[in-house]
């Protein structure tokens, strides 16, 4: 399994989790999360990716991020 697809089927765990509890955790918030917790050697697709965070949605950023990788 690639790095990013084991990334989104934690990612997509964890957040049923969260709602699970009662809790709501927008795409916007993880995307961020996302992105910030890359290593350097991802930095290019971080700024690519930020100029459309808000718009951006979990699945459009793994998808990016798999065919960088």
């Amino acid at each position: 399994m690639s790095l990013f697809k084991d990334l989104s089927s934690r990612t997509t765990k964890i957040i049923n989790e969260i709602k699970s509890c009662g809790d709501n955790i927008s795409d916007k918030r993880v995307t961020k999360k996302i992105l910030t917790s890359l290593p350097q050697k991802f930095e290019h697709i971080v700024i690519e990716e930020k100029e459309d965070l808000s718009r951006l949605t979990i699945n459009e950023l793994m998808g990016s991020l798999e065919a960088h990788e």
